[in-house]
């Protein structure tokens, strides 16, 4: 979910208009993301509507906790964008309830808090006695209703009927890809993880893939079910060193850095297009041949 989709809020807006669900979102019971960054790794994030909590799942957090603010603030963006416009009108609105000292731990943009702002909040305080309340103007405390946030302590009651009150959940206990000795097998497992992670969070498993066994064994589950429906995905290494996705059932998509396309695969899929005309020729002069005559004692 990268930020440029909300540059133009108005064309995302109609762009969210667009699609078209299966079952009502708030008749849903999870929502899962998948969400990519520095073109290197993957993790999810969870929304659990009915416990009505979103919690972002990184398999490596010492790399992504920090783009953690930026895509709180896009997924709490995305989630109000789309209930707001595919929810029913009775439904209650989404509202993300904030203790004041973790208001710093948001991204600025969602916050509307300057630099000035923070600074003033983090000098000669500690973070349990931080209260936003104090320097937050009438303004900015109506950005915030708006935006669906507010700073209250997490379990608040809240007496407006319309409003659903959510919180972010922290989830210390994800398995981590970096704790094993053999990194050669999990250093490109983030995929894995992120199967794992949401099927358990969706199920309210018990983590249980602790263990380096259990990334190994998972991969081969995955790859099972990836030849049953006949899609298998491998990484295909271009020639200027970078390694990206290819599905087997589609063509080599063009390399994300340089822009080439192998020329075995160009090859190929003219080699296959020519087998399919060849293909459908043949089937063309069959339906055009005269039926044969009758056979004697029949």
């Amino acid at each position: 979910m990268p930020k440029e989709n909300f540059l133009y809020f108005r064309k995302s807006e109609r762009m969210v208009a667009k699609i078209t669900f299966p079952t009502p979102i708030y008749l849903l019971d999870h929502i899962i993301i998948p969400i990519h960054i520095r073109e290197s790794h993957w993790f999810p994030a969870h929304i659990n509507l009915r416990t009505h909590g979103i919690s972002l799942l990184g398999s490596s957090q010492d790399y992504s906790a920090a783009v953690y603010p930026l895509q709180r603030m896009l997924i709490w963006k995305f989630f109000r964008m789309v209930w707001t416009t595919h929810a029913a009108t009775a439904a209650p609105t989404p509202f993300w309830i904030i203790p004041p000292e973790r208001f710093l731990d948001l991204h600025p943009r969602l916050t509307n808090l300057t630099p000035h702002m923070i600074q003033s909040l983090g000098q000669g305080t500690t973070k349990e006695n931080i209260n936003v309340m104090n320097i937050s103007t009438k303004k900015m405390k109506s950005s915030w209703i708006e935006r669906g946030i507010s700073p209250a302590t997490e379990g608040i009651r809240l007496h407006d009927p319309l409003v659903q009150p959510w919180t972010y959940i922290e989830q210390p206990g994800t398995p981590q890809q970096n704790n094993f000795n053999n990194t050669t097998e999990t250093r490109l497992a983030c995929g894995i993880y992120t199967v794992l992670s949401s099927l358990y969070a969706i199920r309210n498993w018990d983590i249980d893939f602790v263990q380096q066994s259990h990334i190994r064994q998972a991969r081969h589950w995955m790859a099972a079910i990836g030849h049953a429906i006949h899609e298998v995905v491998s990484l295909h290494r271009c020639s200027c060193g970078l390694s990206y996705e290819q599905w087997k059932s589609q063509p080599t998509p063009p390399c994300p850095t340089c822009g080439r396309t192998s020329l075995e695969d160009m090859r190929r899929g003219t080699k296959k297009r020519a087998n399919d005309d060849t293909t459908d020729r043949t089937s063309e002069g069959n339906l055009l041949a005269p039926s044969a005559g009758p056979i004697p004692g029949h």
